[in-house]
């Protein structure tokens, strides 16, 4: 009779979780150094992008004003002339920056690779830059709602804007090209998918409050002093006390919140609460009208809370594309 030798065992090379392969040690820690190394890279690229971006864009309404074109003339208005104005190199900046942080990146930690929808993008850009120049242009709630605003004076601003947004939807295919970020494919399977859920969560309620203060803050700037009443039942916070105009424009950009406001569709938060929705609006509709009825000088009010609910529908875009 034949002795049988055991079979040898072997330990697998390759473990599977939830039928999705774990990586090594090894493999994990290559995959990190070569997103960090990718990551180093994009930003790099996207920092000389932004700076290209907003000298195009500083220098355009020089150069489109000159009586002739050309390389000399065009050499002469940019190095013998004096630097634009300070207003103008942050203006283009900051556009240049919005464009960027919009689409010159790559999601990496969520559910889903997919962004929001490039027009829904475009337009928290323009949203962020619109209330730049509410700021910069010291222009208030009040004027807003008379109609009462010259941009005349700010032309060159708008229009070194709107070049440096042109320029920058050119470089961005230049930025797809040098500055593309794999997202680690070892992202979900070292965090665990409920921590994904509630990263989903928190991005939601972060980018309802970041829209809401954008919102109450450019509303309430450059109004009456006689106008900024505290709110006595509300305590001082850091020698800071929230104002009836304040108070209004919050409850507008909450009542915005509640039917408009909501996750990215490709996030996991996909309930509704509607009924929730429904109740927080018809709070803020009654508080709006309660606020109205505890001030004497009204006139104001109704600007801020109309600029604020027209803000806030504005900034929807904004909410949508960092939640």
């Amino acid at each position: 009779m034949k002795t049988r030798k055991p079979i040898p065992f072997k330990a697998p090379l390759v473990i599977y979780k939830n039928g999705e392969k774990v990586p090594r040690l090894s493999e994990t820690a290559k995959n990190v150094l070569n997103y960090l190394s990718e990551l180093f890279r994009a930003s790099y690229v996207t920092i000389i992008l932004i700076l290209i971006g907003t000298f195009v864009g500083v220098y355009f309404p020089r150069v489109i004003a000159l009586k002739e074109i050309n390389i000399d003339t065009i050499f002469n208005s940019i190095f013998k002339n004096r630097i634009p104005a300070q207003s103008i190199i942050i203006g283009s900046l900051i556009s240049a920056i919005s464009y960027s942080v919009f689409f010159f990146r790559t999601n990496n930690l969520s559910n889903s690779g997919i962004q929001a929808s490039p027009s829904t993008r475009f337009l928290a850009v323009l949203f962020l830059i619109t209330c730049y120049d509410l700021y910069a242009f010291r222009i208030s709630s009040v004027m807003l709602f008379d109609l009462a605003i010259d941009l005349g004076p700010h032309k060159y601003h708008l229009l070194a804007q709107t070049a440096t947004v042109v320029m920058m939807i050119v470089l961005l295919s230049l930025h797809k090209r040098l500055a593309q970020i794999t997202p680690p494919s070892f992202t979900r399977q070292l965090i665990p998918n409920n921590w994904l859920n509630y990263y989903d969560w928190m991005r939601f309620v972060f980018s309802v409050l970041v829209t809401i203060l954008l919102v109450v803050f450019i509303s309430n700037q450059r109004l009456p002093a006689r106008d900024k009443i505290p709110v006595d039942i509300i305590p001082e916070i850091m020698a800071w006390r929230l104002t009836f105009l304040e108070l209004g424009a919050l409850i507008a950009g909450l009542m915005v919140a509640s039917f408009s406001f909501k996750p990215s569709a490709y996030r996991t938060t996909h309930k509704s609460f509607g009924a929730i929705r429904l109740l927080i609006f018809v709070i803020c509709a009654a508080s709006i009208g309660l606020v109205y009825g505890r001030l004497d000088n009204t006139a104001t009010y109704v600007a801020v809370i109309t600029v604020s609910f027209v803000l806030a529908l504005f900034g929807t875009s904004l909410q949508r594309s960092i939640s």
